[in-house]
């Protein structure tokens, strides 16, 4: 098996009468009680979440040191997915279980951390002398890898998992980060709510749409294409982007977006970054809380980042089934800056950011701009 070995104190076939008796898409059930240190080795490598600490943590570790014995009824446990288990009765009630390698904790992660700080675990398998104590696991044992991954984004909706790792458990974002490193880019998406040091992955989705086409918008997308939600409402196009490349409305459709994405995540990426600290905003004469100003330089704010970068739009053009962002010779984008202030001196109801980047109206000034540019 090369993977995990445990042995448990408790062991028990918990599955149904009906799953037993299937023959296609089998999935057994195991009820374990096991001490602590025989769980410090197993990855969490198929978890939606990764164990962050916090909080919670801390929480599990006050339990470990205040009531050891009374952890196993005080703590939900760990659930872990395997492939395959093979067991070995050892006598006495004890039984030892040899999981395939690719054996994962799916929901108790968090647990998991707790108990390898208790047990003063690291990398070589030093432990300290801090007493085990008992910890109730479920083992849920199936081939099917679709299955697993049903389970693993199940097994967490009870705790709310946000969008980015169920999403990102389902292979969502699998195409735009190989487009990334292929590249040797920079950045990398984020594909789980606590990984730490990636490119915002919401907010790379909201790009791709804020730089789509209108034509292509019409041919494959349902509703009409409203901007100012692309920019207001992060949560919304990730769970759109999510639920399309998991349940497609129209198969076909869905390809044409994922290409467009493909296409265009790089340079959607440079053109945002770029413009949040570049120096043609003309801030001399241009106060305002949208663009922050420190030593350091200065950083634009998303309120008017996004009305800017979609007026890029109308530069963006397909050749046999490749996007790409095509600035005509006339481009300047200080001149749809200046657009912006203009209308940013126009009155106060364009003085508020957010507000800003809500207007529908400043999406096709901005528009009428980038066209004389190709003129």
């Amino acid at each position: 098996m090369s993977g995990p070995n445990a042995t448990a104190k408790i062991w028990r076939n918990v599955t149904s009468p009906t799953m037993k008796s299937k023959e296609r898409g089998k999935v057994s059930v195991y009820h374990g009680v096991f001490n602590s240190d025989e769980l410090l080795d197993f990855s969490s490598g198929l978890n939606v979440r990764r164990e962050k600490g916090g909080s919670v943590k801390k929480a599990i570790l006050n339990t470990l040191e205040d009531m050891p014995d009374s952890f196993r009824y005080l703590n939900g446990g760990i659930t872990i997915v395997t492939r395959a288990v093979v067991t070995r009765d050892l006598g006495g009630g004890k039984v030892e279980c040899s999981f395939h390698n690719n054996a994962s904790i799916i929901n108790g992660s968090q647990t998991q951390g707790a108990l390898r700080s208790y047990h003063g675990y690291n990398d070589s398998g030093e432990l300290n002398s801090e007493l085990p104590v008992e910890v109730d696991v479920y083992v849920i044992e199936t081939e099917d890898d679709d299955l697993i991954t049903e389970i693993t984004v199940a097994r967490n909706v009870q705790n709310t998992v946000k969008d980015i790792s169920v999403f990102g458990r389902r292979g969502a974002f699998e195409d735009l980060n190989k487009v990334l490193s292929e590249s040797n880019h920079p950045v990398e998406l984020a594909t789980s709510e606590t990984d730490k040091g990636y490119f915002d992955t919401g907010k790379a989705i909201q790009l791709l749409f804020a730089l789509m086409p209108e034509k292509f918008w019409e041919e494959n997308i349902s509703f009409p294409r409203n901007r100012p939600s692309i920019y207001s409402s992060k949560a919304k196009w990730l769970k759109y982007y999510g639920k399309e490349f998991t349940y497609p409305s129209d198969e076909e459709k869905f390809n044409n977006i994922l290409d467009f994405a493909k296409s265009m995540l790089i340079p959607a990426i440079d053109l945002y970054i770029e413009a949040r600290e570049s120096d043609y905003w003309g801030l001399k004469h241009w106060r305002t809380k949208g663009i922050i100003r420190s030593e350091s330089g200065i950083r634009v704010t998303d309120g008017y980042l996004f009305p800017f970068i979609s007026a890029h739009s109308v530069f963006v053009n397909e050749n046999s089934g490749s996007w790409s962002l095509d600035l005509p010779d006339g481009y300047d984008p200080r001149k749809i800056v200046a657009r912006m202030k203009k209308i940013y001196d126009m009155g106060d109801e364009y003085k508020n950011v957010q507000d800003f980047g809500k207007s529908p109206l400043i999406y096709e000034m901005l528009d009428l701009t980038a066209e004389k540019m190709k003129l």
